[in-house]
């Protein structure tokens, strides 16, 4: 059951690297959510060849101080699972593993699914310094979508879509609180049926960047997932240096 877990992680990976090779001459805009995808697996290989990137799943609650995107943080241990220095201080890439739905961390009930003993649906949840949002990549394609008007998309998502057949790239969007709420989606053909791997980039009311991935099968709860994970990184932030 652990490799099919791994294997599984791995696939997401290789498909959207795959539908990211798109077509020379297509708008570089097209390219940036995929950019933002590559940039994150040279950020983990190249840190990582370091040994410095190193995933340490830990049940341990204690918490470790950090800065990042010009927002300090204080995060419980069991919450963490890569980050630049283990000690805390000025960090360019801290990583948090999360189960889904409930979005909790690793304890002693759940162990077996972050260690791989037993099947279990988990997000990665990365943040950064600065990055482009998902919701900003929208504003510059503005003009660029197959309709200029929403396609009526799922879960009350309006649906836009953009690039050739064999590079599509399809953008969900909900404007909730004033804020709008973007997903960028890259279809894909898996075993048969189709399928897609989602990229989400939000800017927190705390500073930090928080980018995820996650596969379409999850749009139902993607709302709700981006609320709940941009109210749960605030709740780690303080003010200054304590």
């Amino acid at each position: 059951m652990a490799g099919k877990i791994n294997i599984k992680r791995v696939d997401m990976k290789e498909n959207m690297l795959r539908s990211c090779w798109l077509p020379f001459g297509v708008n570089l805009l097209l390219r940036l959510p995929c950019s933002a995808f590559l940039l994150y697996l040279l950020l983990i290989m190249s840190v990582s060849h370091a040994n410095i990137l190193e995933n340490r799943i830990s049940t341990e609650t204690r918490l470790i101080e950090f800065k990042i995107g010009g927002g300090y943080y204080a995060i419980p241990r069991n919450y963490l699972y890569q980050m630049d220095d283990w000690n805390g201080g000025p960090q360019q890439v801290v990583s948090m593993r999360l189960d889904y739905p409930s979005l909790s961390p690793v304890d002693e009930h759940n162990k077996d699914c972050f260690f791989h003993k037993e099947a279990c649906h988990l997000y990665d949840v990365v943040l950064l310094d600065s990055a482009m949002e998902t919701a900003e990549i929208f504003s510059h394609m503005i003009g660029l979508f197959h309709k200029p008007n929403p396609q009526r998309g799922p879960y009350d998502l309006e649906l836009y879509e953009v690039g050739p057949e064999n590079a599509r790239q399809e953008f969900y969007r909900k404007v909730v609180d004033g804020r709008a709420i973007v997903f960028i989606c890259a279809p894909f053909i898996n075993s048969g049926r189709r399928d897609a791997v989602c990229h989400n980039v939000i800017r927190t009311r705390s500073g930090v960047t928080m980018s995820y991935y996650f596969s379409i099968f999850d749009l139902r709860d993607a709302v709700d997932v981006d609320i709940k994970l941009n109210n749960l990184v605030d709740s780690f932030s303080f003010r200054e240096k304590r």
